[in-house]
């Protein structure tokens, strides 16, 4: 055999050899699992989640907008904040624990009964990757850390099933904790009843079915996409039925009520997966066709009509098909009940039916039937505007009809604050509006239309002239991110949303970051907070968390939901900024402390805050003071010495003077300049 011959046997089997050890580490990381997690627990399982391959949630974090978040030089405070609260102890015992997850793991809620409620099924279980997980060496950590603890209880070994297993009872607990290693698989089950039902269905000799063979599982899981990097699936039937049964003891009413209207439900499902970077969310609920209509949905599609009056600058746009005379009447049901009515709902029906009659207006005639399918909530926030300006648009199908009512809303503004503000109108490309000026400047000018096929409700005049004079080619339809998020995913939809997260959020710090230091000064929590930190002047970093966009869409089988976004859906961001304010609040003594107050405060370093050129902090906050909204001596602001509005929206048409409240003025505003962000 000649040399060159051996040489290119050599390369053909090296090449082969790799390949080989390639798709052996392929199929090791990425290959199916040998039984679905679904087939593990029974049929009726209430909540069931699961990872089905921690090695694609890995692959696809690290090209991923939240790891360019996570790893930015300005997120190290929070990190370092977690880890404080966390405490490096924990961290350590949790790093000891994180390898038993990188393969497949679930956790489910079986059953549950509100009158034993210490009887819940609860199980969880992880397949960690071969040579990956040491769940002894995790025991090992976790009873070296906090072994006073772990004394507490008692603990022992078991056998069911022909399976050996170690239990934890705590003291006064009611049941023991099970853990247990099978073929693999770390099991952990809240009592001995739960372990032997996942043995057997693992071995296949259970006798009952599988969450994998429940129906309604399955096209839950339809709806949400094949392969998802994690699922949850949440049972509302079993959900409904529980709730149902306690509301039978307490309101009985209410519990007919319930179950009537939302009986027919199924089944709640999401999917979350990596795609080009951003966490994508799929939802699905399993609601029939009537049910939707009885609830008020529309069938048909929503033609997003309102999108005519976007800019170059929203910041969020919320819009939705919906059917108001179906919504009307399920509130006056709830508010007719004999046996208990809602008070919400009879609070909505008597304030409506007693304004329309002292307002001499038909409430069925004239606010009801005139509604369109169309609503939508918009947000503007112009470079060189303090505070976002927000408008309210909602379809009139019979604006003749509706005419008086907009005339009684505008009459009982005029009425209702004759003593601290006047009503001018104003004409603008042959739009006219209403608007309350207040004596006393404010951020606020409420603003409506007074006739055409839209009712428009804005927080100024010079949103309402600018939403009616728009040039469609620089509005939200071409922004970029509104494209890539949402783009044709719209047509055929019912609902979309559309909020650019990163820049409200910093904008908001902008304007509130100039109170810090001077709320430190009367606030020892404020300075304790901020002591020796150097605060960022602006939140731009924020960047790839990127802008969150939402799509329902609604066919015979259900609701689906389709949710995009560098950080996933951003529901938990909202969650958390309650509890910022939260926080924030209590820290400013507008809510009770929950935690001890005696506590020793270090020497305070001030705050270096760097200040933002051009922005200066508001003046004056007031309440927004809708038209027609009933009197309220906390709306009608105090005098403010030296008050000053915000600077005037350059970048769009000034309002038209007006000489009276009552006669119109023309005006010609200048389009929008086309610059999409």
């Amino acid at each position: 055999m000649t040399r060159a011959r051996v040489l290119v046997l050599l390369g053909i089997t090296f090449l082969i050899l790799i390949l080989g050890v390639g798709t052996a580490a392929w199929w090791y990381l990425f290959g199916p699992n040998k039984v679905d997690a679904a087939e593990l627990v029974p049929g009726d399982t209430i909540l069931f989640a699961t990872i089905p391959n921690a090695a694609t949630v890995v692959e696809g974090y690290q090209t991923s907008m939240l790891k360019q978040l996570v790893d930015s030089p300005n997120s190290q405070p929070i990190s370092n904040s977690l880890v404080t609260t966390i405490g490096q102890k924990n961290i350590d015992v949790l790093n000891t624990f994180l390898p038993n997850l990188s393969g497949q793991s679930f956790f489910a809620i079986t059953h549950f009964d509100a009158d034993h409620p210490d009887q819940i099924g609860l199980i969880a279980a992880m397949k960690p990757k071969a040579g990956m997980g040491n769940f002894d060496a995790f025991l090992a950590k976790l009873k070296a850390t906090w072994p006073n603890v772990l004394k507490q209880g008692t603990t022992g070994t078991g056998n069911v099933a022909g399976v050996d297993y170690q239990w934890l009872k705590g003291p006064g607990a009611s049941d023991k904790v099970c853990v247990a290693q099978v073929s693999g698989w770390i099991v952990t089950a809240w009592g001995e009843a739960s372990l032997q039902d996942w043995i057997e269905r693992f071995h296949k000799k259970s006798a009952t079915p599988s969450l994998a063979q429940n129906a309604d599982y399955q096209k839950s899981i339809a709806q949400v996409g094949k392969d998802p990097m994690s699922l949850a699936y949440l049972n509302y039937h079993a959900v409904l039925d529980l709730v149902q049964k306690q509301l039978a003891k307490t309101n009985p009413g209410n519990s007919d009520y319930l179950f009537k209207k939302l009986a027919s439900i199924g089944g709640l499902a999401l999917g979350t997966r990596f795609e080009d970077g951003q966490i994508v969310d799929r939802f699905s609920c399993m609601i029939p066709r009537q049910a939707q209509i009885d609830s008020g949905m529309v069938t048909d599609p929503c033609p997003f009509e309102t999108l005519k009056f976007t800019g170059p600058n929203n910041r969020l746009y919320w819009a939705s098909s919906i059917n108001w005379q179906q919504y009307w009447k399920n509130l006056q049901d709830q508010a007719n009940q004999p046996s208990s009515p809602n008070p919400m709902a009879t609070g909505i029906v008597h304030f409506l039916q007693n304004w329309a009659q002292g307002a001499g207006v038909d409430l069925q005639h004239n606010i009801i039937d005139p509604l369109g399918p169309e609503f939508s909530v918009q947000a503007e926030w112009n470079d060189d505007t303090t505070y976002p300006e927000l408008g309210v648009f909602i379809k009139i199908a019979k604006p003749d009809d509706f005419k008086p009512t907009l005339t009684a809303i505008i009459e009982g503004a005029r009425k209702a604050y004759i003593q601290s503000a006047v009503v001018t109108e104003l004409n603008s490309n042959g739009q006219a509006f209403s608007a309350l000026k207040f004596i006393q400047p404010l951020p606020v000018v409420p603003t409506i239309t007074e006739t055409g096929p839209y009712l428009g409700l804005f927080t100024s005049e010079n949103l309402a002239v600018r939403s009616f004079a728009r040039d469609e080619a620089v509005g939200l339809p071409y922004n970029d991110d509104f494209v890539r998020q949402i783009g044709d995913k719209r047509n055929g939809a019912s609902q979309i949303m559309f909020v650019n997260t990163p820049l409200l959020l910093d904008r908001t710090y902008r304007i509130a970051m100039p109170y810090l230091s001077l709320l430190s000064m009367f606030n020892k929590d404020v300075a304790a907070w901020i002591q020796g930190k150097t605060l960022p002047p602006d939140l731009t970093w924020l960047a790839p968390m990127g802008t969150w966009s939402f799509v329902m869409t609604q066919n015979d089988a259900g609701v689906q939901g389709y949710s995009v976004s560098g950080i996933g859906n951003q529901g938990i961001l909202i969650a958390l900024t309650a509890g910022g304010a939260f926080s924030a609040a209590e820290s400013m003594g507008m809510l009770p402390k929950m935690n001890n107050p005696q506590r020793t405060l270090p020497p305070l370093t001030p705050a270096v805050i760097t200040p933002v050129p051009g922005l200066s902090p508001p003046t004056a906050t007031a309440p927004t003071v809708l038209p027609g909204a009933a009197p309220d001596a906390s709306s009608v602001p105090a005098p403010v010495t030296n008050s000053t509005p915000p600077a005037p929206d350059t970048t769009a048409p000034s309002v038209p003077s007006t000489n009276s409240d009552s006669t119109p003025a023309t005006n010609t505003p200048t389009p929008d300049a086309p610059k999409p962000q």
